[in-house]
């Protein structure tokens, strides 16, 4: 295939409309201490294997994008042998907590700025391969969840069970599961916080990921890691999933564009994904805040009133 007449598309996302438009593009992202530069570097990548997915060829591209500056150092996280792909994901001021009179819907998001690093080995260098807008939830960001309480509990965390309501695509993992709202029986267990089925929707005691509800937000999902046992109230299905249009907030999710998600989809094919969450300004207080049970770290956050602009969606997958 010639790569330099080869055109993929970058889909621009507004909150309330999905614009894409075509871009000529030869390959991937440059990282680098709270800069990430997505181009500027060739880079041969050869088919990586999966982890609990397919092969996928990874092409020779080069993405003529933006230095994106960000708050945090994607170095310093300290993450288990392993790891090959990182969401980190800073949140931005919590608008939506006021809706003052005359406000454009869109100053009322409460947004949240993610990019999605991918690295072949252990030793390699972390590459930015997936950046997006998203939303957060209506309780803003915090170390102090609880349940019902619309907050996105801040650390880091790995992340679960990859799921949708969307058939697989070619390169997703094969441990993607498939929601069939026809069957009524696969929820998402508030006692267990996993899938569960039962056929019996009577004794489905958590959301149940059938209902015609959560149609387009849950086309594509993937399980945070958050409170994995679901201990001390804490809140159970906290999801990375696709947005919806016009919708401000979420629960306690992390919501981001749909072609992003899917991207994101086949880098947890390649093996162990983890997901870091913070304010923007404030990862400190995570670099070494993983732990296997899914539990918030201690010490002090704060929210920030620093504002997000629109984000493109640039992708590299």
């Amino acid at each position: 295939m010639n790569n330099k007449n080869k055109t993929k598309w970058l889909v621009t996302l507004t909150f309330g409309v999905l614009m894409a438009v075509p871009t000529m593009i030869s390959y991937a992202g440059v990282t680098g201490k709270k800069a990430v530069a997505f181009g500027a570097m060739n880079a041969t990548g050869p088919g990586v294997k999966s982890g609990d997915g397919v092969e996928q060829k990874q092409q020779n591209h080069v993405l003529q994008g933006v230095v994106v500056d960000v708050s945090y150092d994607v170095t310093r996280f300290s993450l288990p042998t392993g790891a090959r792909n990182l969401i980190v994901v800073e949140g931005f001021a919590r608008n939506s907590k006021t809706a003052q009179s005359g406000a454009k819907p869109e100053n009322l998001h409460n947004k949240v700025r993610v990019i999605a690093y991918h690295r072949d080995s252990d030793n390699a260098p972390w590459v930015a391969r997936v950046k997006s807008l998203g939303v957060m939830g209506w309780g803003g960001m915090s170390n102090h969840r609880f349940e019902g309480s619309g907050i996105t509990p801040i650390g880091v965390f790995k992340m679960g069970t990859a799921f949708g309501r969307k058939e697989a695509m070619e390169g997703f993992s094969k441990n993607y599961v498939k929601i069939d709202p026809q069957a009524k029986s696969q929820y998402w267990s508030k006692r267990t916080n996993r899938l569960e089925s039962n056929a019996n929707t009577l004794l489905q005691d958590g959301e149940k990921l059938w209902a015609s509800g959560f149609a387009g937000i849950y086309d594509y999902v993937i399980d945070s890691g958050f409170n994995v046992n679901n201990a001390n109230g804490d809140g159970s299905a906290l999801f990375l999933h696709c947005t919806y249009p016009g919708k401000a907030t979420t629960g306690g999710c992390v919501a981001i564009d749909p072609q992003a998600m899917i991207a994101i989809e086949k880098m947890y094919a390649t093996g162990d994904s983890y997901i870091a969450q913070a304010p923007f300004g404030q990862f400190e207080g995570i670099y070494s805040a993983y732990n296997e049970t899914g539990k918030m770290p201690q010490g002090t956050f704060s929210e920030t009133s620093q504002q997000l602009d629109d984000v493109q969606t640039e992708i590299q997958w």
